[in-house]
């Protein structure tokens, strides 16, 4: 029994795990396949493997341009505003846990802060936000994918469900065959299917949301 369950994991992994991949050779021209990548990587979090297979993250703004990637980075820093700098605070907002206001300071200018916390001397801890765009020649970068963890889900779902109903199913009509017996002992025959349709079911969504489908544009493969 534990062995069919083994392989209903097994079969959903293989089959709900695949990838998409893309090269210049599958467009009529490099800037078609630079637009289909523009298009396709808008906000999205994506992973960028180098050519020397080093990867990092991008989370923001990232499209081609000039046979260079161009990358939105986000930085966050803390700021320290001295109470008496302060003229008035407007707080907004309704979760106590992270205080947002609008500051305005005594020389006439306002910040506007999420995740305020005022300090033990009663000066204002605020975390400022910078985004700077930072290019990289495509000529350093391997590929660049993206992993839905959702597309793969239905049909995990599907898959797992049907082997899982065929396995119980199977171990089920072994065990009627072999062991004839009252209308309630056969009743129980029932359980292996029920029990293979649900493993199946939930095995087969867990794994295909964890593997998820990979989109994949190769620039220098």
């Amino acid at each position: 029994m534990k062995k069919g369950y083994l392989f209903i994991l097994l079969v959903s992994v293989i089959i709900t795990g695949c990838s998409s991949i893309y090269t210049v050779k599958d467009f009529s021209s490099k800037k078609n396949f630079y637009d289909d990548f523009n298009k396709f990587a808008r906000n999205k979090n994506l992973k960028v493997t180098l050519t020397n297979d080093s990867t990092f993250a991008v989370e923001g703004k990232t499209r081609i341009t000039n046979d260079s990637l161009l990358m939105q980075m986000n930085i966050q820093k803390e700021v320290i505003i001295k109470r008496d700098e302060v003229k008035d605070i407007k707080y907004y907002g309704k979760d106590m846990s992270k205080l947002s206001a609008i500051i305005i300071l005594k020389d006439g200018t306002t910040a506007k802060a999420k995740n305020l916390n005022i300090l033990a001397d009663s000066s204002i801890s605020i975390a400022v936000s910078k985004s700077f765009y930072k290019s990289l020649p495509l000529g350093k970068i391997k590929k660049i994918s993206y992993k839905n963890l959702w597309f793969t889900l239905p049909l995990g779902f599907l898959i797992g469900t049907a082997v899982g109903t065929g396995i119980g199913g199977a171990i089920s009509s072994y065990d009627a065959h072999h062991n004839m017996g009252s209308a309630a002992v056969k009743n129980e025959y029932l359980l292996p299917l029920i029990y293979g349709a649900l493993l199946g079911m939930v095995s087969g969504s867990v794994a295909s949301w964890i593997i998820g489908h990979n989109y994949i544009y190769e620039f220098n493969p």
